[in-house]
């Protein structure tokens, strides 16, 4: 399959998202109101909201906006928010749910390693579970684009699922999980764990890549989240327990900074 062909099968299988929502926006519109960050059940949301500091009349980039909870969320804040993914359906689902929750919020369909906003026009870009959907030059890309578009003073704030350990990788993985959505097998059951991979269209990321991909900014920095929360999918959703391991996480990445390398996601904020 060429690069292109693997391109239109990646959008379209994203586009899907938006189309199986369309209807559902329409007939549960109450289920789609945002009076959260998206990212309220992860470790790193505090600190990601923290970095986005005060938004009033901020220009706000959203990379990968998908449904739109993250630049509704922004634009609730007053932010001025623009909103980028690669499918149609994506972007009418974007454009149906911030009206639902009554705010003005921009949204088009794009690139994100090929911006097509002129340099310097945001004051920051944000992307939430976006990057390690790219390769490892796209990704270079993306960040050398969010560098252009950015003013000087900007900042680019990206949470994003890691993994810098290759033996650690291999060992969660040879337990299997059944997801909502999607079953991973284990890697020991080889035909099934090949047919798993074929299906995937992320990699994994690792801090070190984050981090050289943010050559072009003045200042880069990236804090590790979730070392035992790795093992909060076993736990009951509501269960006391995660905030538990939240926290003894934090203690351990403090006392043991060596353990950050076992993180399970990253905040990394690129500032120009």
């Amino acid at each position: 399959m060429t690069k292109s062909a693997e391109a239109s099968a990646e959008q379209e299988r994203w586009d899907q998202m938006g189309v199986r929502r369309l209807e559902d926006i329409r007939d549960n519109p109450a289920k789609y109101i945002i009076k959260d960050s998206p990212l309220s059940h992860r470790p790193q949301n505090d600190d990601f909201v923290k970095s986005l500091g005060d938004l009033k009349d901020k220009t706000v980039l959203d990379l990968g906006c998908g449904l739109g909870g993250m630049a509704v969320f922004l634009a609730q804040r007053g932010a001025k928010v623009t909103g980028l993914d690669i499918g149609p359906a994506l972007i009418e689902a974007a454009t149906m749910i911030a009206t639902t929750n009554k705010v003005d919020c921009k949204f088009q369909v794009g690139n994100i390693t090929e911006l097509s906003f002129a340099s310097d026009s945001f004051d920051l870009v944000v992307g939430t579970a976006i990057l390690h959907h790219l390769s490892e030059p796209d990704l270079i890309k993306a960040v050398q684009e969010v560098h252009r578009v950015l003013h000087v003073g900007g900042t680019a704030v990206f949470s994003e699922p890691v993994e810098n350990s290759r033996a650690f990788d291999f060992i969660q993985n040879l337990i299997p999980i059944k997801g909502r959505e999607r079953y991973r097998p284990s890697i020991l059951q080889r035909k099934a764990w090949k047919q798993h991979l074929a299906t995937l269209d992320d990699r994994p990321v690792t801090t070190q890549e984050l981090v050289r991909a943010g050559k072009p900014f003045k200042s880069v920095r990236v804090r590790a989240y979730g070392f035992l929360m790795r093992f909060s999918r076993f736990l009951p959703p509501k269960s006391g327990l995660r905030k538990k391991l939240k926290n003894l996480d934090n203690t351990l990445f403090r006392v043991l900074p060596p353990l950050r390398q076992f993180c399970q996601s990253a905040l990394v904020e690129y500032h120009k």
